[in-house]
């Protein structure tokens, strides 16, 4: 039953994980992140998360990393559970314990696990542009839209079919140069 509220993030429909993170963080109804911190300042009752240039990128992220925590939770349990149980008594009986056991045994055995887990997470960071734009609608200005949702946006913008083609966003690679020098332009 717990295992299945930790995996419900990753099947609930990004809509509507969306709408719970505004609910969370809205205004206008107040918000439970807003009244919550109201208890204790009362002029948090009126914080803006979602349209702050400087906190809507970190809400953004922390709605990203809820969605998909539990694929990588299940990967590294499944990780750490098919260590052999003899490994573990060898290196318990070698007097590793605690910390010990994870940081010189376990992690080291995972190690192919722990490379492809961040590979994953890499490539699934440059196909995010749901959550972003649901969640701001499209802002504060670029904070919130990094690479991805720039080029989808410039691309779209962008009504010369030969100027959208000549956009860099079909290699990760040249995402990331290409949204410094824009990110330069645009200000």
């Amino acid at each position: 039953m717990f295992q299945t509220l930790y995996f419900a993030p990753v099947v609930l429909s990004t809509v509507a994980l969306v709408q719970i993170f505004q609910n969370v963080f809205s205004v206008n109804p107040v918000g439970m992140l807003n009244y919550f911190l109201s208890w204790f300042q009362p002029s948090m009752l009126d914080s803006e998360w979602l349209s702050d240039p400087h906190r809507s990128l970190l809400i953004v992220a922390i709605a990203e990393g809820y969605k998909f925590a539990a694929v990588y939770m299940v990967i590294f349990y499944s990780a750490l559970i098919s260590i052999s149980e003899e490994v573990i008594e060898a290196a318990r009986m070698d007097g590793a314990s605690g910390w010990k056991l994870y940081r010189y045994i376990k992690l080291p055995m995972i190690k192919g696990i722990i490379f492809t887990s961040i590979i994953l997470v890499l490539n699934g960071s440059l196909k995010s542009f749901d959550i972003p734009y649901l969640l701001t609608y499209g802002g504060p200005a670029l904070p919130a839209n990094w690479s991805p949702p720039i080029c989808i946006s410039k691309r779209s913008a962008a009504c010369i079919t030969g100027m959208a083609a000549r956009l860099p966003c079909s290699s990760p690679l040249s995402v990331f140069s290409w949204s410094d020098s824009l990110c330069k332009s645009s200000k």
